[in-house]
């Protein structure tokens, strides 16, 4: 019998036990160690504004501008993009194929994918580069830019890819998924909405708590941001990942 090639594997993984490090323990713990231990090593400067008046949580940005509480946001996010960035090359080939099979590879759809998928990448480069950059640093404006970036990214993916999904769902389970992820999306805009008024309203007023009720509905925002991107298990509940050695002749 001829020999044949075969390929040792050295690591399978399933693409949802991936997630759930990345984000259950990287992103969402890390954001929970940071906020608690910004709060233990540096009560007062992170929970102080310009209105010098009471409050008791900080921002995300706050609570990431000193150590360790940076050190473990950033360490977090930095376990958290590769598996990003490796779902959006996913989604980008799941909805591709999905035009092909369904015939509707035209311009316009096409196009769509094309730029939901790079919408996706500038919002990961913008989370990379406000968690790098922290707001105590002599590089705020590049800072305050990549925040900004980040968070109408955010919203114009989640839009891009409602569509998306919408064009290229025709069963049960895709309606399905795009129902659930309409419904976090809609309560992300809801709560951002909230968020900005009692920013305003802080900085305007100079209310006691006031920064702290912005902060405890900032942290929502973040959550609802996750969730939206939580369905890909829904979507891809048998996909594993597999690392293979070099090929080997066997008889």
């Amino acid at each position: 019998m001829a020999g044949r090639d075969e390929k040792d594997v050295i690591l399978s993984i399933s693409h949802r036990t991936l997630w759930k490090f990345t984000v259950y323990y990287g992103v969402f713990t890390g954001m929970v160690l940071s906020i608690l231990s910004s709060l233990y090593f540096s009560y007062d400067s992170v929970t102080g504004t310009h209105c010098r008046v009471p409050n008791i949580l900080p921002t995300i940005s706050a609570s990431f501008r000193d150590l360790p509480s940076r050190f473990i946001w950033q360490l977090g996010v930095i376990c958290h993009l590769p598996r990003a960035f490796l779902d959006v090359c996913l989604y980008h080939c799941y909805f591709a194929g999905r035009l092909d099979e369904m015939k509707k590879t035209g311009f316009l759809t096409s196009t769509l994918n094309r730029v939901q998928s790079l919408v996706l990448i500038v919002h990961h480069m913008s989370l990379l580069t406000l968690t790098l950059v922290t707001s105590a640093s002599d590089f705020y404006v590049i800072h305050e830019a990549a925040f900004i970036s980040f968070i109408v990214t955010s919203f114009l993916h989640m839009i891009l890819f409602l569509a998306m999904l919408k064009v290229t769902s025709s069963d049960g389970h895709g309606l399905r998924t795009m129902r659930s992820r309409v419904a976090y999306f809609i309560s992300h805009v809801i709560l951002f909405a909230v968020s900005m008024y009692l920013f305003v309203r802080h900085n305007t007023y100079c209310e006691a708590y006031m920064y702290t009720l912005y902060a405890g509905i900032e942290y929502f925002v973040v959550v609802t941001n996750i969730l939206f991107y939580c369905d890909v298990n829904n979507d891809f509940p048998d996909l594993k990942l597999i690392l293979v050695g070099s090929a080997r002749k066997t008889d």
